[in-house]
């Protein structure tokens, strides 16, 4: 199967103590950073987040909405049946039923 584009939006909190995946908030995932949010420098730290949480390489992963907003529309290239499966899983939604999780 080749990669495809799997699309999300995330709602990010640049400044924090950590890099970090905070779980749902309002319906997406939340991720802290530690970097402000100037020059691309918290979307660049999200990029790396999210490429870490879904075993995808940092090049795979794009923030292609909301650039500068805390909502973000992210494009990760990958497989999206397993891409998807790890979004809920990091959502807090467990694995679905018959699946190899």
């Amino acid at each position: 199967m080749e990669m495809q584009p799997f699309d999300f939006w995330v709602h990010v909190r640049p400044g924090g103590r950590k890099d970090a995946l905070e779980g749902p908030h309002d319906g997406v995932l939340a991720i802290r950073v530690v970097e402000p949010p100037t020059e691309g420098r918290a979307n660049h730290a999200v990029c790396k987040v999210l490429a870490g949480a879904f075993g995808v390489g940092r090049l795979d992963v794009k923030v292609v909405g909301g650039r500068t907003g805390r909502r973000k529309l992210i494009r990760i290239y990958g497989h999206p049946e397993a891409l998807s499966q790890r979004l809920l899983e990091l959502l807090g939604d467990p694995p679905a039923r018959g699946s190899s999780a």
